[in-house]
């Protein structure tokens, strides 16, 4: 059964690569970034069925004190590949709409994110 989680999650490999592209450091259990430099974090930017997503740092990165934490997870798959899971932080990016009548899979940036219009078939 899927269900929303509020972290991005992958297997290991994948997990390190994003958190070595944002400069994080694995800190008690968690990647974590200098608080002073989240504005110089690129985007996360995720290619589906050729359509680029793009997940902004303030969207994935979530401040718990004086620490600032990346939404990163390590996720086993169970068996049939990797399983990886965009959780809260693609949802905060995007509005999805799904049509499974029709098999196609809508994104549109929320309001006061850069205005994108795709849809995946």
């Amino acid at each position: 059964m899927l269900e929303l989680v509020p972290f991005i999650s992958g297997p290991p490999e994948l997990v390190a690569g994003i958190a070595s592209c944002a400069g994080a450091e694995y800190i008690n259990g968690y990647y974590e970034v200098n608080c002073d430099e989240v504005d110089t974090i690129p985007d996360l930017t995720i290619t589906y069925a050729q359509v680029l997503l793009h997940i902004s740092p303030d969207k994935f990165i979530t401040k718990i004190e004086d620490r600032c934490v990346l939404a990163l997870a390590i996720q086993s798959g169970a068996g049939l590949g990797p399983d990886v899971f965009l959780g809260t932080p693609l949802f905060k990016q995007y509005c999805i709409s799904v049509h499974f009548g029709q098999s196609w899979i809508g994104f549109n940036e929320v309001k006061g994110a850069v205005p994108t219009n795709s849809s995946v078939r």
